[in-house]
């Protein structure tokens, strides 16, 4: 399964020597060579068992790689969502929401285990951190639509949700407890800032800074009201997609990936988690 979701992922067609050197690192050539042909004959069987195709795997005498037409991959429809719209639509916020649904917090790819190979192990862990900023940045800009347009039920549920997911984040803590203020939950946004506080000092040794202690003077003051009508400043959406190239730039450059059989044997280790991704076979239209 481990190689099904690495070539449903990556689509183009992969060297079976890089393949082999990928998934069994620690193995001499001819025996990598052997586990992958093995590998690959346990997905034939399986498609078999599925009534599905054989074709949706493209063998050829050096590379291998699946037909893209044979699946539906929720985890393309996720990444691929266009957030570069200054005043989205009423079908794109919705289409966003379906799409924040689909992420549980889990990691990506949910019971996957890459045993002592660490080059697959960092391809797995780019790919789990791209899609978890990808998460944070749509609830985030959900949660400010609908505070844009006045729902603060709704900015408030995903706003919560992002915490769910990111739990040290002091600027959504301020969000949530503005929101409840600003609701007229004075009780509920204090019990949010001792919330925030008792994470801080637990997770990260500190205190909450000078903005969130004056937001919780403010409040205590009843200086935020319930103001339907108000409206933040504007959804920077394209400068959330600069933050995430940034990111995955910064990922990638920190996190080292062995290039040669050597390197990856050097740090091999077993990956486990959690998602709520998956590939699912899909016979193409005719």
């Amino acid at each position: 399964m481990a190689l099904l979701a690495y070539l449903a992922i990556e689509t183009r067609p992969h060297f079976r020597e890089r393949l082999a050197e990928i998934f069994w690192p620690d193995m001499p050539v001819e025996s990598g060579r052997h586990n992958l042909r093995q590998a690959v004959l346990q997905l034939r069987r399986l498609f078999d068992s599925l009534n599905v195709s054989s074709s949706v795997l493209l063998v050829s005498r050096d590379t291998l790689s699946v037909n893209a037409d044979y699946f539906q991959i929720d985890a393309d429809e996720f990444i691929n969502a266009s957030l570069l719209t200054e005043s989205p639509s009423l079908e794109q916020i919705h289409n966003w929401e379906h799409l924040a649904g689909h992420y549980r917090g889990g990691p990506f790819l949910d019971g996957i285990e890459f045993e002592n190979a660490s080059e697959s192990e960092s391809w797995l862990y780019i790919k789990r951190e791209t899609f978890h900023r990808h998460a944070l940045g749509l609830l985030e800009q959900l949660s400010d639509y609908h505070e844009h347009h006045g729902d603060k039920a709704k900015a408030l549920l995903f706003a919560n949700r992002y915490l769910e997911l990111e739990s040290w984040n002091e600027e959504m803590h301020r969000k949530v407890m503005r929101l409840l203020a600003m609701n007229g939950q004075t009780g509920a946004a204090l019990a949010q800032f001792d919330a925030c506080r008792r994470m801080l000092r637990e997770e990260l040794e500190r205190m909450p800074d000078t903005e969130t202690i004056g937001l919780v003077e403010s409040i205590k003051a009843g200086k935020l009201r319930h103001e339907p009508n108000q409206k933040p400043a504007g959804i920077s959406v394209v400068t959330w997609s600069n933050a995430l190239c940034s990111i995955n730039q910064a990922i990638i450059r920190c996190w080292w990936i062995p290039t040669t059989r050597t390197q990856a044997s050097m740090s091999g280790r077993s990956c486990r988690g959690r998602s709520g991704f998956w590939v699912f076979p899909n016979k193409p239209e005719r």
